[in-house]
């Protein structure tokens, strides 16, 4: 019983590990919106990734790491930025 416990709480938490790669932000008016996601060059690999930002419908990339996957680091400290004008989801 104490195996398959530990083996569940591995699943659960291992799943928690993954982070979204997308994030929408709304303002807090409703009347503006900003998307916030992560790139990969091939499904399932880290590298090379980038972090673009869509703002009024124009999508440029902000960050690009080929060596290290920083991607995800670099999108979480973006959103929380954003999180001071924007409901972010």
């Amino acid at each position: 019983m104490m195996k398959l416990t530990a083996v569940i709480l591995a699943a659960v938490l291992g799943t928690a590990a993954f982070a979204a790669e997308q994030m929408t932000c709304t303002s807090k008016d409703k009347k503006v919106e900003r998307k916030v996601y992560i790139k990969r060059a091939e499904a399932g690999k880290p590298l090379p990734c980038q972090v673009q930002y869509v703002k009024d419908g124009e999508d440029k990339m902000v960050y690009e790491f080929k060596n290290e996957d920083r991607c995800q680091e670099k999108m979480d400290a973006l959103v929380e930025k954003l999180k001071a004008s924007f409901d972010c989801q």
